[in-house]
């Protein structure tokens, strides 16, 4: 967490490339994920130049399975479909998955915020609602854009 007199855990060098969460600060820093390791922290706000805006998923990459009638919490599983190490941001909790892990959570009902991405890629976010007696999917995947052509890589 962003303090005056926190450990500083890395130094970033200029132009480094940052998707940030301009509603995610504290005092002076902003939170930040760094494009290239996909790592998470804060940097000071004065320091962030804008040079772009990513946009937020219009649809939500979790796939809502069957419900049952229990009252039980929503159930995530998540599949790292990718050679990747990925980072995934639920509700401000972390996660990262290694390359073709698969993982369970149990989840709070209620509105999500997730943030995903591997190192180099630019990071998915969006809002996804949980309801009680769901379970949800995700395979994460990576696509890659070269001249009008999609490319999916495992």
């Amino acid at each position: 967490y962003a303090f005056a007199n926190a450990r500083v855990l890395k130094k970033l060098k200029p132009q480094t490339l940052l998707f940030y969460f301009s509603e995610d600060t504290i005092g002076s820093y902003t939170k930040v994920w760094i494009i290239k390791t996909a790592q998470i922290g804060y940097v000071k706000s004065n320091v962030i130049k804008f040079t772009g805006k990513v946009k937020e998923s219009s649809s939500s990459p979790f796939v809502e399975e069957q419900a049952d009638s229990s009252n039980t919490k929503p159930d995530l599983r998540i599949f790292n479909n990718t050679k990747h190490a990925m980072t995934l941001s639920l509700n401000y909790n972390n996660y990262t998955l290694t390359p073709f892990q698969k993982i369970k959570i149990p989840f709070d009902a209620g509105l999500c915020k997730f943030v995903a991405s591997a190192p180099g890629v630019i990071p998915l976010f969006g809002k996804k609602e949980f309801l009680i007696g769901h379970y949800y999917n995700w395979e994460f995947y990576i696509v890659i854009t070269y001249s009008r052509k999609i490319i999916n890589i495992p």
